[in-house]
């Protein structure tokens, strides 16, 4: 909603309202000719990737008079007899905030504007975000409001629909923006009670928020179709459901599991994708409708051309909402390459591994590519792994790194045509190496050189130091045996 002073009124409310009946029965829906038209609405367009829900119509239009005294502390001064700063009309307004991929479906949400600076108007795209993000004070305040009055309680404060969302709402700019109304406003009463009660009982902290990631949400996609990821399932959600935007998804690195839209993906999945055709936005999201208490905010998630913020919404009542998470591919044009090995001479087939490195430079920088034939490839003509993508535009210069030379074989002659490349788009770029391979030269024995004992050395006769032992273990042995047929020979005689 537009914001103006003194020539028409200054919107910077905004109430997201349901055709959902409150939880106390009452339908929020006005009649068609109450919808106001404050601003000019927008064209919200197609969102982001992971746009959740856009503001639809506005309803039941108020008016209320007051200002901003940022030298009042909301939570810790009464609310003050009049607002101490000039004082303007400021309209307030129920919304219908609706989910951006299905506009006429049930799911719609409940909200008050906590961004009393800040404008918005119909069309504009909305996601869930955290309090933290939001950047908004004092909503321990603004969530025991929601939690006690209008919708979320219908029968306080007293007062027509119009009134109510006046009151509530004066009350909730209190404690975001210092807003106090003037004196002699009709909702004052109404809103000083509210806030006296907040000041009162308020506590806690920011409630339960329901979540949904992809990591990481952006990737370059490749027109030659090689698969891109993967991206991991976050969040609190324990599934979700697939849409893809001119991608095609897979649960597999290698592309052999195929995923269709409304496939339902788990908490903790990985995910790739593929280029398949043009579109706006391009990638794939992940929804899951979820329940969100009252006290959420919607944030402006920046999709709307030419609009770079818009009011902060906080959410009244508890509904059922998407939540959603996204991946946007930028396609990029990419080719590709085609190295073939050629293999020939006496000698094919004993050669080691083989390896032909691309350096690949689009102008800026150089990136270097490298495929590879087992040792042992036999003669012929034999097809490297495809390099691919590489982006189109870019020369390579194409280098053997490894030539398979070893000890059996000797490279007799070795060609690349061509040695350079420009690569183009969805093409494949075709060079070939050829590699004649000889046999490696025979090497001639070295003689073995004989060796010469050193003067006055005794003859080698066993092993270095066992001479004296040896003889004088025979000499012993003998004497033994002597005597033993000395004894043998005396006991014959007697």
């Amino acid at each position: 909603m537009s914001k103006t002073r003194k020539r028409g009124s200054r919107l910077a409310a905004v109430v997201i309202a349901a055709v959902l009946a409150a939880s106390g029965g009452v339908l929020l829906a006005g009649p068609a000719n109450a919808e106001p038209n404050p601003g000019t609405p927008v064209d919200g367009g197609l969102g982001d990737i992971a746009t959740e829900t856009r503001i639809s119509q506005l309803l039941n239009v108020g008016s209320v008079s007051g200002g901003q005294n940022p030298a009042v502390d909301p939570a810790a001064t009464p609310y003050p007899a009049v607002p101490g700063v000039p004082v303007a009309a400021t309209t307030t307004a129920q919304a219908v905030l609706k989910d951006i991929h299905d506009p006429t479906g049930p799911i719609q949400g409940l909200a008050y504007c906590i961004d009393l600076e800040s404008d918005t108007t119909v069309g504009v795209n909305y996601k869930l975000g955290p309090w933290t993000e939001a950047s908004v004070p004092n909503l321990v305040y603004v969530n025991y409001i929601l939690t006690n009055y209008f919708p979320n309680v219908p029968s306080v404060p007293a007062g027509t629909i119009v009134q109510k969302v006046a009151a509530v709402q004066s009350a909730i700019w209190y404690f975001t923006d210092h807003f106090i109304l003037a004196d002699t406003d009709p909702v004052r009463a109404a809103t000083a009670a509210i806030i006296l009660d907040a000041q009162t009982n308020a506590g806690g902290g920011a409630p339960p928020l329901p979540t949904l990631t992809l990591t990481p949400n952006s990737a370059q996609v490749p027109t030659t179709g090689d698969l891109v990821g993967p991206f991991t399932v976050g969040g609190t959600a324990a599934t979700a459901t697939l849409q893809a935007l001119g991608v095609e998804v897979f649960a597999d690195a290698a592309g052999t599991q195929p995923l269709a839209d409304g496939d339902t993906v788990a908490l903790g999945a990985q995910l790739w994708m593929r280029y398949l055709s043009t579109t706006t936005p391009q990638g794939f999201r992940l929804t899951s409708i979820q329940s969100v208490v009252q006290g959420n905010v919607f944030l402006y998630d920046g999709s709307n051309a030419g609009r770079t913020t818009a009011q902060k919404l906080i959410l009244a009542q508890a509904t059922d909402l998407p939540i959603r998470a996204g991946v946007t591919a930028t396609p990029y044009a990419a080719g590709s390459l085609q190295i073939t090995k050629i293999i020939t001479g006496e000698t094919a087939g004993l050669q080691g591994p083989l390896e032909v490195t691309a350096s690949c430079s689009d102008g800026e920088t150089i990136t270097e590519y490298t495929t590879t034939l087992p040792a042992g490839t036999g003669a012929g003509s034999h097809p490297m792994p495809v390099i691919s993508p590489i982006p189109a535009g870019a020369v390579c210069t194409i280098t053997e790194t490894a030539d398979g030379v070893n000890e059996q074989v000797v490279l007799v002659s070795s060609t690349i045509e061509p040695s350079d490349v420009t690569i183009i788009e969805q093409e494949t770029a075709q060079v070939e190496v050829t590699d004649e391979y000889g046999p490696a030269p025979t090497p001639t024995p070295t003689p073995t050189p004989t060796k010469t004992p050193s003067a006055g050395a005794l003859p080698a006769t066993g092993a270095s130091g066992g001479l004296g032992l040896g003889l004088l273990a025979g000499v012993l042995l003998l004497a033994g045996a002597g005597i033993a047929v000395q004894r043998r020979f005396a006991k014959t005689a007697r």
